[in-house]
């Protein structure tokens, strides 16, 4: 969970740091001496995690379905060839449509799970509605 690493200052000292890890997020603590580095391992490690996880600033941030899209419609658009974009376009446009139609609760990317992709795939094949709005010019 949490480990102490150490450098050399510029002053060539030595400087303890605390390295904690959430979900592919890092964050480096400076605890000046190894002592200090040792007590605040073993205080956070003493720490619920929930406690922990807030006081430390690891929350994973949820971001909206939309504003993904948004974004990585963007990204796409600089990168990939004309029918390519309309390829994903479409795709994206048929998603957004299905969660529209289908799952109105669901607003924010961890709310996804891989039953909605595979309850989507299985609509896409059958919804005369979800076709019809998919194939609209609708924009992401």
């Amino acid at each position: 969970m949490a480990s102490i690493q150490s450098r050399i200052g510029k002053a060539g000292r030595k400087i303890s740091y605390l390295v904690l890890s959430f979900h592919g997020k890092h964050r480096r603590l400076k605890t000046g001496s190894l002592k200090d580095a040792k007590l605040l391992k073993k205080g956070i490690e003493s720490m619920d995690e929930a406690r922990r996880i807030v006081k430390l600033g690891l929350t994973a941030r949820d971001r909206h379905v939309d504003e993904f899209f948004q974004e990585y419609s963007g990204h796409v658009r600089l990168r990939a060839a004309p029918n390519t974009l309309k390829r994903y376009r479409a795709a994206l446009n048929a998603f957004l449509a299905s969660l529209r139609l289908f799952d109105q609760k669901i607003s924010f990317l961890s709310q996804i799970t891989p039953e909605i992709i595979e309850d989507f795939q299985q609509k896409r094949v059958e919804s005369v509605e979800l076709k019809a709005e998919a194939d609209g010019e609708k924009s992401v």
